[in-house]
């Protein structure tokens, strides 16, 4: 059967009226592509968990301070869902991820080059030309 892992999370807001169904979620600070994927989780496991939603399918709505993202229910399809399962599968292994070190996440990382051999201690400047385009 494999590996147990446990999803959790809580949306700010689970909506309903005769017009649909809404999951809304607040967020601080500038918009980030791991907001409007958190709420498609929710979108997609909420109808999964809670009884009273079974088979009901969730619009999304990211809220900022000034302005706020909506996601459809189309958008939670089964690529979506097939990529949060394998992503599931990954981090309940009992294999480590591949690691993909680079300068953005090294930099913060207090484990020293010594002790570490895939640090990047340098960032890459992406300098060039090209006739490509």
């Amino acid at each position: 059967m494999g590996n147990v892992g446990t999803l959790a999370g809580k949306p700010d807001l689970i909506a309903s009226s005769e017009k649909g169904y809404w999951i809304v979620d607040v967020k601080t600070g500038q918009p980030r592509v791991s907001d409007k994927v958190q709420v498609m989780i929710y979108m997609w496991a909420i109808p999964l968990v809670r009884t009273k939603f079974k088979g009901k399918k969730f619009d999304g709505k990211v809220q900022y301070a000034n302005n706020f993202q909506i996601i459809m229910a189309d958008e939670v399809d089964r690529t979506f869902i097939k990529n949060v399962g394998e992503l599931m599968k990954e981090v309940c292994s009992d294999k480590p991820p591949s690691s993909v070190p680079s300068f953005a996440e090294c930099r913060y990382c207090p484990i020293t080059p010594e002790d570490c051999s895939e640090r990047v201690e340098v960032e890459d400047k992406y300098v060039g030309e090209t006739d490509e385009f």
